[in-house]
């Protein structure tokens, strides 16, 4: 029974091991690939619209982590430090 026990954990950890090694892999790649530069064209075809009212105040830094595109933090100058993990879409 232990034997099994053990067989069984040794398993499982080998595993969680391959799946862990397969993300950072991803991982790896996708902070490989080129950064597309952004020409007027680009900022021409925005289309900007007021979000408004001021919630946040003064922006005074955005920052975010070059391995996550999604992820970005915003210090304000009354409310503090803003996160965002979609883009965005939601802080």
């Amino acid at each position: 029974m232990k034997k099994r026990l053990t067989a069984v954990l040794a398993i499982a950890v080998m595993a969680g091991s391959s799946l862990a090694q397969e993300k950072q892999a991803k991982q790896i790649q996708l902070a490989s690939l080129p950064a597309e530069s952004v020409t007027p064209d680009h900022l021409n075809a925005l289309g900007w619209r007021n979000i408004g009212p001021d919630v946040g105040s003064r922006v005074s830094a955005v920052a975010g982590p070059p391995t996550k595109p999604a992820v970005f933090y915003s210090g304000n100058a009354y409310s503090g430090v803003w996160e965002s993990t979609d883009g965005g879409q939601y802080w």
